[in-house]
């Protein structure tokens, strides 16, 4: 049996202190080459069922290939020979990439240079279990003291929604978190992606939005129609009344007094589909709070070798992202598509398995959303498909362009799968 086969066998088979054990370490499931697809399914059960399945059940669904044996190995044993293995293979590769600067004639300084950015990107996985003595520890309780005082001092500064509805489940989004941002095509991602950028940096939040779908004028008109309310489709033909217009150009010189820390990438050299390293140089830049990356699956990890299929490509994605996020202490939002299957089916409602990808942003992610609705409507409707430790909800918000564009949240669209401490209700804004 190949090591990952034994692994699974393991984790099935483990007693369930073991396996709360692996999941608490939140291994990415990009570190399987071979049982990317398996595992993947191993965790979407364990999700839905908040238990691991049976190998007999593993057996009945994957057992054509073959089916996994019991073992006796250890699960912390049989994942760390993974882990090995995935890191030597991400060395030798490291290795290949800096042959081949060298062959090429690169100078020595970027070769160097290459070699540094390579080796810090290597993922550093732990899975040794560390003690905790409960009743001496004080960790949560100073956590919850310093949680108290920020809310106190600088409440306007914590990283929310535009929605208030959503935020009531959320609270509030932390560092070091990934969100996705989920639709169909044409359904208004960009449109709400940069809504939600409009918030945090009206609140003096320092948010950098990175595109590979628009160039970074068609972003910022957008967005100086957001920021001004200005009607977007008249803003396009150049028909702005001439007191709009009179608004627009005192509203923008009277901004100039204002904060707003929006940072904005967009196309052209300054972002590629094969330029994800740059996403880092523009963090360590501009050290953001927020990095929103519109159009985050139409990137191609430069390091992934050119037949890589799309599990490979997706999985590498999601891991970069998270680690910009945990790396460089910021909330990050990929904004990516439904698949077909979402297209073909007959519900406006995605879900976590329609997501472009879904087995790694879906794994990966801290919280997923779907936007979702009916083409050229005047209307949408945010899902909450996957949150830490909160309940599932849905709600319906504005989505108008005209007299200028309005996503605010309509009154009484709530719809909810958990109970609150407002009595299991929602009020309505």
């Amino acid at each position: 049996m190949h090591k990952e086969d034994i692994f699974i066998s393991a984790l099935l088979n483990a007693k369930p202190e073991e396996q709360n054990e692996f999941l608490s370490k939140e291994i990415k499931l990009g570190i399987f080459a071979l049982r990317h697809k398996e595992m993947s399914w191993v965790m979407d059960y364990q999700a839905t069922h908040n238990k691991f399945p049976s190998l007999q059940l593993f057996n009945s669904k994957f057992g054509k290939s073959g089916k996994l044996k019991k073992v006796k190995d250890s699960v912390a044993g049989t994942l760390q020979e993974i882990i090995d293995i995935h890191v030597f293979s991400e060395l030798c590769r490291n290795n290949e990439v800096i042959q081949d600067a060298i062959d090429k004639g690169k100078a020595m300084k970027e070769v160097i240079s290459l070699h540094k950015q390579l080796a810090s990107d290597l993922n550093d996985f732990n899975v040794d279990y560390v003690d905790v003595d409960i009743r001496r520890s004080t960790g949560a309780l100073s956590r919850y003291k310093t949680l108290v005082r920020d809310l106190s001092d600088k409440p306007k500064t914590f990283m929310d929604t535009p929605w208030e509805s959503l935020n009531r489940v959320i609270s509030y989004f932390r560092i070091k978190e990934t969100a996705i941002l989920t639709a169909r095509t044409s359904m208004g991602k960009s449109w709400l992606a940069l809504a939600i950028a409009h918030h945090l940096a009206a609140k003096g939040i320092d948010t950098l939005f990175l595109s590979l779908e628009m160039s970074n004028e068609a972003i910022e008109d957008r967005l100086d129609c957001i920021r001004f309310k200005i009607p977007y489709d008249l803003f396009r033909k150049g028909e702005l009344p001439p007191k709009t217009l009179a608004r627009y150009i005192r509203s923008k010189k009277n901004s100039l007094d204002k904060k707003y820390p929006f940072i904005l990438s967009a196309d052209g050299k300054m972002l590629t589909p094969t330029g994800m390293r740059m996403i880092e140089t523009k963090v360590k830049e501009h050290n953001p709070r927020v990095v929103i990356v519109d159009g985050a699956y139409k990137f191609y990890p430069d390091d992934l070798p050119k037949n890589a299929n799309d599990v490979a490509r997706f999985s590498k994605i999601s891991a970069y992202m998270n680690a910009i996020a945990k790396q460089y202490n910021c909330l990050v939002i990929p904004v990516i598509q439904q698949n077909r299957e979402a297209e073909k089916a007959s519900s406006a409602k995605g879900k976590l398995s329609s997501i472009y990808g879904a087995d790694a942003w879906a794994q990966d992610a801290d919280w997923a959303f779907d936007i979702g609705g009916v083409r050229g409507s005047k209307s949408r409707e945010i899902s909450l498909l996957k949150g830490r430790e909160s309940a599932l909800l849905s709600f319906k918000i504005n989505f108008e362009l005209f007299p200028h564009p309005n996503f605010s949240e309509l009154v009484g669209s709530v719809s909810s799968s958990g109970d609150y401490s407002d009595g299991g209700s929602f009020k309505a804004v």
